[in-house]
């Protein structure tokens, strides 16, 4: 006996493999197929002449996965996640560049204190936008399930933002050095700042080889997750420490805070890593 809701379930496994990044189509699909199905019942036809004839006109999800898989497999830029916080960062880098060579051009800063300043933002902002991707990804895979698509193009958008985050805290630290240099005759003064960018370097260059050696979801995660807390450490641990903000109470009230919601949101996250794919929409 025909059995519609099986033959609907099989169907979305099937179309499921076949267009792992495609969750949206795949809902959107199975409401076409399900109006089709209802359409042909309601002139007549039976359940089970009803949908062979439904499937005839979707087409079988090989032939639908053709039409998709148009563009390159696993495409970054295919991936909603990367879409939304790369497209984010490189605003955020065109609105600074424009800010800093106004600025240049308007002779209010020296270029090699621009370079360092706009190359140093970047790279370290770069850091928070992989730890945007990584708290998506952990969301995403604890209440939609995960797949070995997914696994890749995450790899490859967190690669690619590590080498980016690598090349310009490089650059700021290098031409941060070439500047004080200028200032007092030397590279190198062990500056918080400057302890803050070389450890950036050094983890951006860590997480690129963990990266190329394990295409694992999970370390991927950790690793974003993490990053985010390094980089405020790097970025505002110097200005909270300086002794005029560390004796002022007021100006620790907020660090304190922000950490204590950062430390409390890493947890939340790290708990959900560890959790098998799709676990809380199961229990749901």
């Amino acid at each position: 006996m025909f059995d519609f809701d099986q033959e609907m379930r099989r169907w979305r496994r099937v179309i499921s493999k076949r267009l792992p990044l495609h969750r949206d189509a795949v809902a959107e699909l199975e409401e076409h197929l399900r109006d089709a199905v209802q359409r042909h019942v309601e002139n007549g036809l039976p359940q089970d002449v009803a949908w062979t004839k439904a499937m005839d006109e979707l087409g079988s999800p090989d032939s639908i996965m053709v039409e998709f898989n148009k563009l390159p497999r696993y495409a970054v830029y295919r991936w909603w996640p990367a879409r939304i916080v790369m497209g984010t960062y490189f605003i955020v880098a065109l609105l600074l560049s424009s800010l800093i060579i106004a600025r240049i051009l308007e002779g209010k800063v020296e270029t090699l204190l621009a370079l360092h300043v706009m190359s140093t933002t970047l790279g370290y902002t770069a850091v928070f936008a992989i730890s945007a991707i990584a708290a998506w990804s952990v969301i995403s895979r604890a209440f939609r399930g995960w797949t070995d698509a997914e696994t890749e193009v995450f790899s490859r958008t967190t690669r690619c933002v590590s080498m980016t985050a690598l090349i310009l805290t490089l650059l700021g630290v290098v031409s941060g050095g070439c500047w004080v240099y200028r200032q007092t005759a030397q590279y190198w003064s062990w500056n918080l700042k400057e302890i803050g960018g070389v450890t950036l370097v050094a983890w951006n260059a860590l997480v690129l080889v963990l990266l190329n050696r394990r295409n694992n979801e999970r370390i991927g995660m950790v690793l974003g997750l993490m990053g985010a807390v390094l980089v405020t450490l790097c970025w505002f641990g110097p200005i909270f420490l300086s002794s005029e903000t560390f004796h002022n109470h007021s100006g620790r009230s907020m660090p304190i805070r922000v950490a204590l919601i950062e430390v409390a949101s890493l947890f939340t996250l790290l708990c959900l890593v560890y959790l098998p794919a799709g676990r809380v929409r199961h229990r749901n």
